[in-house]
């Protein structure tokens, strides 16, 4: 159960796999529930394959390696950050050293560009920084602190770019001090952004060991709403949709909630106010894992069954879900693109698998 500390009130085109191949009789069932135009009752999933088969997918034959010269053998990576679209890839990598590795590629490049800078030293301050979040149209970027506040810096100190707003401009320390919390819990595990629509604002959002989720009104510099969860916290994602903002919430213990942040055009203010602690259910079952995917809706991964299922949202998941893939065993982690998935298992193994639709 959740528990709310504090507000503030101040502001079936089927797809088939080059791995799977589905029986005719399960064609003919499609094919009979698209004429009918019913929505047949879920069938347990079937995989049809030869040993020969199943040992190829099994073994991975290409191998990936970026050596990341800048950085040195020392170098531990704690945390990154992703921000890209059609022709603009940045990403952030922090080091347990407080080194931060800026990557960059753009359309106009020939190139990447690549920067390496200290926090503590670009900054001029004593921080030590523990999670990084590129923020809102890749002008800044929001360093978790180990002492639980945050730090916003602008993008043009990690990287040599043309952009990045005036409000952006300085580096800015935000204080996010929790007097009941003990220092040693307040320490963030989790940072992302995203812009509000109600009314428009860039947020923050933080989590922390103690299970402290913070709403953090960027322009304000100051935490406006906070959530308590029952356990300490690992991961946080934001998702983002038309008419609504939700957060998955992942627990160390691997249990996952759903949070709204807006719904209905109504801000987050108005949202937690009325949200009911009880309602909020923990995903089942205990054996799947849900990983949001911008490029396909969400990805749930069955770690019994090794089974990775494709929906278009989370309000789908009690229907048929849109695509079905075997993966590796001991999979704990999915990526999905347009039409590539990548798996990660065993803690150091990554496959990949392209996979092809076809019209009917």
């Amino acid at each position: 159960m959740f528990l709310k500390t504090r507000k503030s009130s101040t502001n079936s085109n089927s797809d088939s796999s080059s791995e799977s191949t589905s029986s005719s009789l399960a064609r003919r069932h499609l094919n009979k529930e698209e004429k009918t135009g019913a929505r047949a009752p879920r069938q347990p999933v079937t995989f049809h394959r030869g040993k020969r088969a199943r040992r190829k997918m099994m073994e991975n034959p290409y191998v990936c390696r970026a050596e990341l010269d800048e950085l040195t053998a020392d170098d531990s990576i704690i945390d990154y950050s992703v921000f890209s679209d059609d022709s603009f890839l940045l990403i952030v990598l922090l080091t347990s050293k407080g080194d931060v590795q800026a990557y960059l590629e753009t359309s106009r490049d020939t190139k990447p560009r690549k920067n390496v800078v200290n926090v503590r030293t670009a900054c001029s301050i004593n921080v030590n920084p523990v999670t990084v979040c590129i923020g809102s149209q890749a002008a800044f970027v929001i360093f978790g602190l180990a002492d639980g506040n945050l730090l916003v810096t602008p993008i043009k100190l990690l990287i040599d770019v043309t952009w990045g707003g005036s409000s952006w401009s300085t580096t800015t320390v935000i204080d996010l001090s929790l007097p009941s919390v003990d220092p040693c819990l307040a320490t963030p595990t989790c940072t992302k952004c995203f812009v509000s629509n109600f009314p428009p604002c860039t947020m923050a959002v933080v989590a922390n060991k103690a299970g402290n989720i913070l709403l953090v009104d960027l322009h304000l510099r100051k935490c406006v709403s906070e959530l308590k969860a029952p356990q300490s916290l690992h991961q946080v994602e934001v998702l983002l949709d038309e008419n609504s903002i939700e957060l998955l919430v992942s627990g160390f213990t691997g249990a996952q909630w759903i949070i709204p942040i807006e719904r209905g055009g109504k801000g987050y203010r108005e949202v937690l106010t009325t949200c009911v602690p009880s309602d909020l259910k923990v995903l089942g079952p205990a054996t799947m894992q849900f990983f949001p995917a911008e490029s396909c809706g969400v990805i749930a991964l069955d770690t019994a069954e090794s089974v990775v299922e494709v929906y278009n949202t989370f309000h789908s998941l009690a229907h048929s879900s849109k695509r079905t893939f075997k993966v590796p065993p001991e999979t704990w982690m999915v990526h999905a693109g347009e039409n590539v998935l990548f798996t990660v298992s065993n803690e150091n193994e990554i496959r990949s698998a392209l996979h092809f639709g076809v019209g009917v």
